[in-house]
């Protein structure tokens, strides 16, 4: 979580104003570019979390590959200016590629962002290819994450990597797979560096709203989507011949179990080879999470730009408290509500 203002001081008139600078490579093309209108979003279940939708005026139209917010690899920062009470504080916010503009008809120049693991997603490697011998999990995601660098939680140990191990050419599956299978998050935070970082379970909230100052609605949900039979599959191609392999998980417990809650059952094809021991793993770890006891709440709060992925906060509102992980953010730039999805322990 960012440093900045307490809950109780956001809940105070303040002043909000955005800002961005442009870099292209390694030169800065400009700094603090005053943003007009705008909002991110990030949802931590896609592969490519953040978002951002921006406006600036008309000066600001690109005119060259060069130009600030044009589409040529120009990724722009995002900070955010709060004031309140004559005190002001600056949250950088993280960086964002440059994916669209597009000039609207009252010559406004509307940008749309995208995370830097976007890089990543468009630059699948020509061919399959294999870990090292003697990688690690850091070396690895390093490789596979390529131009964004990797930096391992304090928490995170560096393990060497099993032999067997391959990918296919999208690099970003594979590091999702990577990930995944240790049990991991991958989040990249505003240095720019891809942190992976455990699932923190049962943790005291960072932050804690009330419906006093901020929560404004708890939205339950709840469905019979949850698998309670994992089969993962690899497949691996040897000239014309394919070899498949499936691992397969099963819950034996209430209220999963197939005799009572019925066959929910999810196939996830891996682009990594694997043996049949490896595949019942992984199948297990898909399983632990499809049946963990959590929800996910949707809540609405006062706009805070401390906030970010994964963190803990707790929400009171109409006698009721929630505490869990934050999923997704959805965050309008010149503050008033913000959206949060909070995956709560049950």
């Amino acid at each position: 979580m960012r440093n900045g203002f307490t809950v109780e001081e956001l809940t105070r008139p303040a002043r909000w104003e955005a800002s961005v600078s442009s870099i292209r490579g390694h030169e800065v093309l400009a700094t603090r570019i005053p943003v007009l209108d705008g909002r991110i979003s990030i949802d931590g279940e896609g592969q490519v979390p953040e978002r951002a939708d921006l406006s600036f005026t008309p000066e600001y139209k690109p005119v060259s590959p060069f130009s600030p917010l044009a589409a040529y690899g120009q990724e722009l920062f995002l900070t955010i200016t709060v004031t309140i009470g004559g005190r002001a504080i600056d949250y950088e916010i993280g960086a964002f590629l440059i994916d669209s503009w597009e000039e609207q008809t009252d010559g406004t120049i509307k940008v749309t962002g995208v995370g830097l693991l976007q890089r990543v997603a468009d630059d699948p490697a020509a061919l399959p290819s294999s870990p090292v011998p003697g990688s690690t999990l850091r070396v690895e995601a390093s490789r596979l994450a390529h131009p964004v660098p990797v930096m391992l939680d304090y928490d995170v140990e560096d393990v060497a990597l099993p032999r067997g191990l391959a990918w296919g050419t999208d690099r970003l599956d594979a590091l999702a797979d990577l990930v995944a299978s240790h049990g991991l998050r991958g989040v990249v935070r505003n240095d720019r560096q891809l942190h992976l970082t455990r699932t923190v379970t049962g943790a005291a909230a960072d932050r804690s709203y009330t419906g006093k100052d901020l929560a404004v609605s708890l939205l339950g949900r709840g469905d019979h989507a949850r698998a309670n039979v994992v089969s993962v599959v690899s497949r691996e191609k040897t000239g014309e011949d394919e070899t498949v392999t499936v691992g397969t998980s099963e819950a034996g417990f209430e209220p999963y179990a197939p005799a009572t809650y019925g066959r929910v059952h999810r196939v996830e094809e891996v682009e990594a080879v694997h043996n049949a021991a490896m595949l019942n793993d992984r199948a297990a770890r898909f399983l632990l999470e499809e049946t963990a006891a959590t929800r996910v709440r949707t809540v609405e709060v006062v706009a805070d730009p401390a906030v970010e992925l994964w963190d803990t906060v707790s929400v009171t509102a109409n006698n009721e408290q929630i505490t869990g992980r934050v999923r997704a953010v959805d965050m309008p730039l010149d503050g008033g509500v913000m959206r949060l999805d909070i995956e709560e322990d049950i």
